[in-house]
């Protein structure tokens, strides 16, 4: 396999020490190729993609990266444009970069980029069948994913994949497909070089993720809070249900819950789109890094670099360039070939833009004057004739650097000079303007020795060599019009033209090479104001500029600061001595781990005295009577938190419930008591029983009948108001022996409700009516679980009450039980079936059990359960 140009074998052993320490800790992690979704090809090597010249822009992108805390740290380009905000307005796509084989990119969406069903119907279905496939990736239709994201230019980019289309449960997963768009698949999403983790973990962030705002706005279902993670969304996955045919599974926003099946026609998942694209591609752009644990780092961020190459860059009035190493020429004065040093003016894929550092010989453009051009000029042939053993391309480059270098588009040679255009080009690092009025150290350059042995022209500027140098441009001479003469630079300037056969001007040539060719190393940088960089002090500044940049993203320290403090002293502690020194935010960085170590003792101080005040929150347990001093002491307790321990407190919402529930149940007790003493109150008014007694007896008996079970359990005569009714019908007895005794409520006990008959025959009244015993309410019913495992249903079970008869499970979708359903059994579970999905169902449950007149005497409802129906 053909080795890629990787900015490690440019920089060599030493400087790729240094580069990747920092690396590991800011760029973002990209694995090795799975197999099923790239084409075959050798192991997996870092790739550096270099944007076109007039984007300014370098960068070197490599698989997933692991920080020393876990997370995960992925590269991110642009490719493709599609609507992202509600008002359809399309911007640039942005990708995390899963995996990289040779120049091919495996790219996941960064964010959900719209919301549609899997399939437009609920029937079984696979990823080969279903309709989201066909929106992806039908070129025939207007609307559809491939042709409103990518133009034509793009589309021809996408690399056509094979994808391995796994079963799950006892659904099959389809045939094998080749697609240019998908989305990701169970097995993706555990595989570790693609960032994620090899299992299933509900709290991993790695496979989370958020939703443009144009998606939300096509009725994606966003996470607003438990059990939901705060503006997480669900997206499909193209492997099938676990057991419905009718399903597909989907990543899950619920914090405890890694993923779930929907059903197919469901319109509230997300689409995350994937892509294989060419890196070669021109609409592939940096777009930065993003970390798992949320943290983006954008081409924007303060000190910020992209790895690699760069093109020309400005330094206050100054330029740029990096350098390269690139074939052998004579230097000296006793002509010792020395490697060659190039400026690179700009790179473009893995052509790079090259201009000799240094005039490196001294030749006449042409040997007599006449009226020739750049094409027909003895220049040219010096520089290019490789059948000429003293020509130059024959004495700098061996026959394996020759084939490194590319035919220039602009004169189809392989070396050649700048123009008068290159040479105002400031894409290139030079000024726009010549002229006297335009004079620049950007045109500057020192000559070998060698060169001035030769004769070239020159002059001492401050300290700096300067000469003169040719350009490829001609003109006509004014005198002698059917004669050219050439341009050429003029120490600091470009002034005008000289005639051919001048042999005091030097020679500073160009060429482009191909950077995977293992000829080329990198050199460092050189500035137009004379300073140089060796490559090792390029690999410290670019290394201290990350620890900078890591630095610089920490911002005002919170709580939430720890991720980005470990990554910034990682990266610094790994630096050399020397890049150490010029990393500007050290003393930042150390104030933030101060600040930071003072929240975490602050933090850890809250969360001890969030946690006691919780224990003492969980001892309430069920609120009754009896709670008022556990509920005041955790109010006590929670009363003497500061505000940043407050917040820690988990179970407060339940400390408010228990207040508000001991409330409403004091204000219950309190109507109960009012009304129990009423009662008795007409018990102690019949005082001493009469044969005048009835009304008040009848009358106190009818109020107490009246009274709830609980309210009667408060009465406290109710013995005397039993007493009552015997003397009462006693005495009834003796004064009427022949006459039918009136009816008498007083043989009724509490919760009856009814009068006694009346019976002839030599028996006693209590004989013809004897007492009924009442029945007391069965307990309060306690709910053990309430769960949703099949859509459409739900399972709840309860723990046995005493004495119960049976049991009324009610169920509603309004918490106030409105429309609700009730459902009887004598068990101690029930499923309840043929429930809206996705719809939360209020759940409750009360015994019962009969009195001797085989009435249902009803025990108080349980507390409501709340049950999300499965979809």
């Amino acid at each position: 396999m053909k080795e890629k140009c990787a900015w490690k074998r440019l920089i060599g052993k030493a400087g790729a020490m240094v580069l990747a320490a920092v690396l590991t800790v800011e760029t973002v992690p990209i694995s090795t190729v799975a197999e099923n979704v790239i084409p075959e090809g050798g192991k997996s090597e870092p790739y550096r993609q270099n944007a076109a010249v007039t984007d300014g822009l370098s960068v070197l992108v490599d698989n997933p990266q692991t920080t020393p805390e876990g997370e995960t740290v992925w590269d991110k380009v642009t490719f493709g444009n599609y609507m992202q905000n509600p008002v359809y307005q399309v911007e640039p796509i942005k990708w995390r970069i899963l995996s990289i084989e040779e120049e091919h990119a495996l790219l996941l969406a960064d964010k959900a980029l719209d919301c549609m069903p899997y399939h437009d119907k609920e029937e079984a279905v696979t990823w080969e069948t279903c309709s989201l496939r066909k929106w992806l990736n039908d070129t025939s239709v207007n609307d559809t994913f491939i042709n409103t994201a990518f133009t034509t230019e793009e589309q021809e980019a996408l690399v056509a994949t094979r994808l391995t289309n796994e079963g799950n449960g006892k659904n099959d997963g389809g045939n094998d497909t080749t697609d240019r768009v998908w989305i990701l698949s169970m097995s993706d999403l555990l595989n570790t070089a693609y960032g994620f983790e090899a299992k299933w973990n509900a709290t991993c962030k790695k496979r989370k993720t958020m939703a443009t705002d144009y998606t939300i706005g096509r009725g994606a279902f966003v996470g607003k809070g438990y059990p939901y993670d705060v503006g997480v969304v669900e997206y499909w996955l193209r492997t099938p249900g676990d057991y419905w045919a009718t399903d597909a599974m989907r990543m899950s926003a619920e914090a405890n819950e890694a993923i779930s099946a929907s059903t197919v026609n469901i319109d509230s998942v997300s689409v995350r789109p994937v892509i294989c694209v060419d890196l070669n591609s021109a609409g592939v752009k940096d777009a930065g890094k993003v970390i798992s644990d949320g943290t983006v780092i954008t081409p924007e961020t303060e000190g910020y670099q992209a790895d690699g190459f760069t093109v020309p860059r400005q330094q206050g009035s100054d330029t740029v360039w990096d350098c390269v190493y690139f074939g052998n020429y004579k230097q000296s004065g006793n002509m010792e070939k020395k490697p060659v040093e190039w400026r690179v003016l700009s790179v473009s894929g893995n052509d790079a833009f090259l201009l000799a550092d240094k005039a490196l010989d001294c030749q006449k453009f042409h040997a007599q004057r006449a009226g020739i051009t750049w094409e027909t000029c003895d220049l040219r042939k010096w520089l290019n004739d490789t059948d000429d053993p003293d020509a130059f391309i024959s004495q700098a480059f061996t026959e394996e650097e020759q084939r490194a270098i590319l035919k220039s588009k602009e004169t189809g040679d392989k070396v050649y000079l700048l123009s008068v255009e290159e040479a105002t080009d400031p894409r290139l690092g030079f000024p726009a303007e010549k002229g006297y009025d335009h004079e620049s150290n950007k045109w500057a350059a020192n000559y070998t020795q060698y060169a001035k042995n030769r004769g070239a022209s020159g002059a001492n500027n401050a300290e700096r060599l300067i000469c003169l140098w040719w350009l490829r441009s001609t003109k006509p001479d004014s005198y002698e019009p059917d004669k050219n003469k050439a341009w050429y630079v003029a120490g600091k300037g470009i002034y005008g033209t000289q005639y051919t056969e001048q042999n005091y001007i030097a020679v500073r040539p160009v060429l482009h090479v191909d950077l995977t060719s293992a000829a080329v190393s990198y050199s460092g940088t050189v500035c137009s104001n004379g300073e140089t960089r060796t490559a090792e002090e390029v690999i410290n500044m670019k290394a201290a500029r990350m620890a900078d940049a890591l630095i610089a993203s920490i911002g005002e320290v919170d709580k939430d600061s720890a991720q980005k403090i470990k990554a910034a002293r990682a990266a610094y502690d790994q630096l050399s001595a020397e890049a150490k020194k010029l990393v500007t935010g050290y003393a930042v960085l150390v104030k933030a781990e101060e600040d930071y170590a003072m929240i975490e003792a602050n933090e850890k101080q809250a969360k001890e005295a969030a946690e006691a005040v919780d224990e003492l929150i969980r001892a309430i347990g069920e609120v009754d009577k009896d709670s008022k001093d556990a509920i005041e002491a955790a109010q006590k307790a929670y009363g003497g938190l500061n505000d940043a321990a407050k917040a820690k407190v988990t179970l407060y919402e339940t400390l408010q419930q228990a207040v508000g529930e001991y409330a409403a149940l004091m204000e219950k007790e309190q109507k109960e008591l009012e009304k129990a003493e009423a009662v008795d109150a007409l018990i102690k008014a019949i005082g001493e029983v009469t044969k005048d007694s009835k009304e008040q007896i009848e009358a106190a008996q009818k109020a107490y009948d009246k009274l709830s079970n609980t309210e009667k359990a408060k009465v406290t005569l109710y013995e005397t108001l039993q007493n009552a009714t015997k003397q009462y019908a006693a005495i009834d007895t003796q004064e009427n022996p022949q006459e039918n005794p009136p009816e008498n409520p007083s043989q009724n006990d509490p919760g009856t409700g009814g009068m006694t008959e009346t019976v002839s025959g030599a028996q006693t009244k209590e004989e013809q009516n004897p007492p009924k015993v009442a029945v007391k309410a069965p307990d309060q019913v306690k709910i053990k679980s309430a769960k949703s495992r099949k859509k459409n249903t739900a399972v709840v079970s309860w723990r046995k009450a005493k004495e119960a008869a049976g049991y009324e499970v009610q169920y509603s979708f309004d918490k106030k039980f409105k429309k609700s359903v009730t459902k009887k059994t004598g068990k101690m579970s029930l499923t309840l079936k043929k429930l809206k999905k996705g719809k939360n169902c209020y759940i409750r449950v009360r015994a019962y059990r009969k009195d001797t007149n085989g009435q249902k005497v009803y025990g108080e409802w349980s507390k409501a359960k709340k049950v999300k129906i499965r979809k």
